[in-house]
């Protein structure tokens, strides 16, 4: 996409209570957006929620969960279809598939609603908070809770098929958050928080194999989701180190250490890598080379995402950027007073950004 494709953007902005008028100095550069349309969550006294739950867009839905309790589903217009309720909130990614909605939830349980009403099909207690994103293969969809347990459940009933747990020490320090499942080839491949990375038989969750990737160190989380290429499997760990793996045997075939990893995407030969220093990085997947380096100015960045030739990331002090893919150079940014610290979802020609303070906006080119 060239970056005149990016001019005169639209932006919508939908919440879940009450509407409230923004001032357009949210605008890093005006001429490039124009305000539309902002609905803004009910705000709290001195208090915008850090919200890491991206928005989900499919059949002209925009589902969106909150660390304030609500899942909802708008229409393209903004306009509120239904809304689902769980207390203690949501911060794990939702997943839509053939008119239902998966989701988990701090109160521990995994949900599937109908994408229409928002009636629960069906839930699955795992007693701990849900933040991994699921994944659906076959007749099977997984997801971890924060505990290390890895769950594989029937797709149409919700039913218990197998799952996989570590050894979980409580008193050991982690970082809140939990690795996104892979599945390739029949086999399921996930990181855990002891810094152990595991592939397992999708079907029966029997071990393939497993290879430790963090030793020591104040935290050993890999809390990324894997990505697959040919043979290989690559995966970023918390404490900054990128992999190129064999997807055989575990078999470390490059390492690249970066300062704190965030979240990273595969693009043709090329992976993106967003730190918690707020650097994006571009490597080779061949060799692992680092092809070039970009830095937000305060903050760090979520993980990235790639729309036609931009890497689109958030920044938690800034806002949406956007970055071209070849050259490393910032194309353009829209600034948000309270910073992102969910990832963008894109999708056709719109971007989809849930900021901290809970508010839902989408990019569309005109």
């Amino acid at each position: 996409m060239k970056v005149i494709s990016y001019l005169f953007c639209v932006i919508f902005s939908f919440a879940f209570v009450s509407c409230s008028s923004v001032q357009t100095k949210e605008l890093q550069r005006e001429a490039l957006f124009k305000v539309a349309l902002e609905v803004n969550l009910k705000r709290q006294k001195k208090t915008w929620p850090r919200e890491t739950t991206p928005p989900y867009a499919a059949e002209g839905y925009i589902f969106q969960g909150s660390r304030s309790g609500i899942f909802a589903a708008f229409n393209q217009k903004g306009k509120e279809v239904w809304r689902f309720n769980v207390p203690q909130g949501f911060e794990a990614p939702p997943l839509y598939y053939q008119n239902k909605v998966y989701v988990g939830a701090n109160d521990g349980f995994f949900y599937c609603l109908h994408a229409h009403s928002g009636r629960v099909v069906w839930k699955y207690q795992t007693e701990y908070s849900i933040l991994s994103e699921p994944i659906i293969n076959n007749h099977s969809i997984y997801f971890l809770n924060s505990q290390d347990e890895l769950y594989a459940l029937d797709l149409e009933s919700g039913k218990w098929q197998w799952h996989y747990k570590r050894d979980f020490k409580k008193d050991r320090m982690t970082i809140h958050g939990s690795s996104t499942p892979l599945v390739s080839h029949n086999s399921l491949y996930v990181g855990f928080s002891d810094g152990y990375f595991v592939s397992l038989n999708s079907a029966t969750g029997a071990l393939n194999w497993i290879k430790k990737l963090v030793e020591g160190g104040r935290f050993q989380d890999i809390d990324s989701q894997p990505v697959f290429q040919g043979d290989r499997v690559y995966i970023l760990t918390y404490e900054g180190s990128l992999y190129a793996l064999s997807s055989h045997n575990g078999k470390v075939l490059w390492k690249k250490s970066i300062q704190g990893g965030r979240g990273f995407t595969l693009q043709g030969d090329v992976l993106y890598v967003s730190t918690l220093q707020g650097e994006l990085k571009a490597f080779s997947s061949g060799e692992g080379q680092e092809l070039w380096s970009w830095k937000v100015k305060n903050g760090s960045l979520t993980a990235p995402v790639v729309i036609d030739k931009t890497v689109l990331v958030g920044g938690e002090k800034s806002g949406l950027h956007a970055v071209n893919i070849k050259t490393g150079k910032e194309v353009w940014a829209y600034k948000l007073t309270f910073g992102l610290s969910a990832r963008p979802f894109a999708l056709h020609d719109k971007i989809y950004i849930f900021s901290n303070g809970s508010k839902l906006s989408v990019l569309s080119k005109k």
